[in-house]
């Protein structure tokens, strides 16, 4: 398998669950993310956590240059190391007035379906759609042979 396709079914995966913790535990959320703004400390390790996420997604996607799934990738990992940049750099009070403005019951329960939503996509829709072992160079083989020459059809 692709690493590009894995790193998008890892990303199906924690939107689901996520989204799924967000419904069914909404109240317990709304608690943590009043106690998480209010420590700086912890707010620390969220931003470096976004980075690090961001990190990996940018690193290890490999997807064919310029592919839809590959796109989306590099776009939510640089996503996230904008959101742990902007929760480093900000003051922590920043933070909290950005994150009370989504501490509302509806807004949470709206977010947490959206999470399902694009984590079932995801995993069950856009990955296996639009992956074929053809467009990867042969599914196990990767783009690239041994001399460095594409494995991709002509045209791609």
């Amino acid at each position: 398998m692709n690493s590009t396709v894995a790193l998008v079914h890892m990303l199906g995966i924690i939107f689901l669950a996520v989204g799924i913790c967000v419904i069914l535990n909404k109240k317990n959320l709304s608690m943590a993310l009043e106690e998480i703004t209010h420590n700086k400390g912890l707010l620390w390790v969220w931003g470096f956590i976004c980075i690090a996420l961001g990190a990996v997604l940018i690193a290890f996607n490999n997807g064919v240059p310029g592919s839809r799934l590959s796109l989306l990738v590099i776009v939510l990992g640089w996503l996230s190391v904008l959101k742990g940049a902007c929760i480093l750099v900000l003051p922590s009070s920043a933070v909290a007035s950005f994150y009370k403005q989504f501490n509302k019951s509806w807004i949470l329960i709206a977010g947490g379906i959206i999470a399902v939503v694009v984590g079932l996509f995801l995993l069950f829709g856009l990955s296996h759609s639009h992956y074929s072992p053809q467009m990867y160079g042969g599914g196990q083989q990767g783009m690239f042979n041994q001399q460095g020459q594409s494995n991709l059809p002509a045209g791609q």
